[in-house]
């Protein structure tokens, strides 16, 4: 599901700008849209990973996460009690 969703975060790219010009330590580029799709998707899920892992809070992560749990909550593969 994530692959699926990794285009349509357009936050994203914009969110690795700020972090470059704001000397965040670490900080893993994503892929310009003119590259092939599996470069995109896997320098996008490079970068998300390392968000993870940095414990983040941007609200690319958070756009992300409203898409996955909507599409999760619409399939029906989670269900409320």
């Amino acid at each position: 599901m994530l692959l699926s969703y990794s285009l349509k975060i357009s936050i994203q790219p914009v969110q690795v700008e700020l972090d470059k010009k704001s000397s965040v330590e670490g900080v893993v580029e994503i892929a310009a849209s003119g590259f092939d799709k599996e470069k995109v998707i896997s320098t996008t899920v490079a970068n998300v990973n390392w968000q993870m892992s940095s414990d983040r809070k941007t609200t690319a992560l958070k756009q992300l996460q409203g898409h996955m749990w909507k599409s999760a909550y619409e399939t029906g593969e989670v269900k409320g009690q």
